[in-house]
Formats: structure tokens, C-alpha cells, sequence
């Protein structure tokens, strides 16, 4: 639930209505099927970071974002993944072209002598 819950019992309104967290509209309990024991479970724990009361829209809302979100970090592990195998490639060729200079170096240096 959210702070504003206390607030809005304070002033004397229903005490089965609440603000959404998402898109900060009031709504009735009984509009949006939340049962009263629910709602006072809600209220008794609004300390509960996690405990949150999402209206129809806003979990529909909700939802579609955490599934971009987990569809982006499955896409960003791929490409870390990529990227992994492309610098191993790079260092092996690296050492490739190390080794190769070396060999050029002494075998310069061989023909000098």
C-alpha cells in the first residue's frame, strides 16, 4: 500500500480506498474486488517496501515492463557473451602476432651474424 492510505483515514473518508502506487489514482476496494481483510493486511504492513496494491491497469502496466526488463538482461548477456568470445579471439591472435614478431626479430638478427 502506500503512506498516503493513513492520511486518507485521517480525514474521515472510506476506510476501504486507496491511492495506487503506480499511477496515483484513488481507488474503492470494492470497485477493484480487494477483499477487507486484504486491504487491512495492506494497511497493517505499509512498512513493507514489497508489499505494494496495483489497480487492473497499472499491473497489466507492470507486468509488461518487468517482462521488457528480463527480455533485456537475457539479450545483455548474450551479447556479453559475444563480446567474451570476441576478446579471447583477439588475445589469442595477439599472441599469434607477438610470437611472429619474435621470430622475425631472431631471425633478423641470425642473418646479421
Amino acid at each position: 500500500m502506500n503512506a498516503r492510505i493513513a492520511s486518507l483515514q485521517q480525514r474521515g473518508t472510506s476506510p476501504y480506498s486507496s491511492e495506487v502506487y503506480g499511477c496515483e489514482f484513488w481507488y474503492h476496494t470494492a470497485c477493484e474486488k480487494v477483499e477487507p481483510k486484504v486491504y487491512e493486511f495492506l494497511c497493517g504492513n505499509e512498512d513493507v517496501k514489497s508489499l505494494q496494491w496495483y489497480c487492473k491497469r497499472c499491473s497489466v502496466t507492470h507486468l509488461t515492463v518487468i517482462k521488457a526488463i528480463l527480455s533485456m538482461q537475457a539479450a545483455q548477456r548474450k551479447l556479453e557473451e559475444k563480446m567474451d568470445l570476441v576478446l579471447s579471439t583477439m588475445n589469442d591472435k595477439n599472441l599469434v602476432i607477438d610470437s611472429l614478431h619474435e621470430h622475425a626479430e631472431k631471425s633478423g638478427k641470425d642473418k646479421l651474424l
